[in-house]
Formats: structure tokens, sequence, C-alpha cells
């Protein structure tokens, strides 16, 4: 069996941000084509069949 890695050696990353330090989202909504809706309902019908 080939070891591709050597878990000794791997590194694990952390963040170096706080939740705290990041700004608030502000949730933006984006205007659709209806074909768009149109299109993604047909599709959930597909999948539901």
């Amino acid at each position: 069996m080939t070891m591709l890695c050597d878990p000794e050696t791997l590194f694990y990353e952390f963040p170096h941000l706080n939740l705290d330090s990041l700004p608030s989202l502000r949730l933006q909504l984006r205007p659709r084509p209806s074909e768009d809706t149109f299109l993604m309902h047909r599709t959930l019908r597909r999948w539901e069949v």
C-alpha cells in the first residue's frame, strides 16, 4: 500500500478573523427573469416524477 502523505506532516488551517470583526451581511434581492422561474419549476416537476 502506498502512502500519499505522511499524517505527521499535515498542517491544519485556523481562521485569522473573528466573527465579531466581520461586518453584518445584508441581503439584497436581485430580479430574476420570469423564464428562469418557469425553467426551475419545470425542472422540479421532472425530478418529482
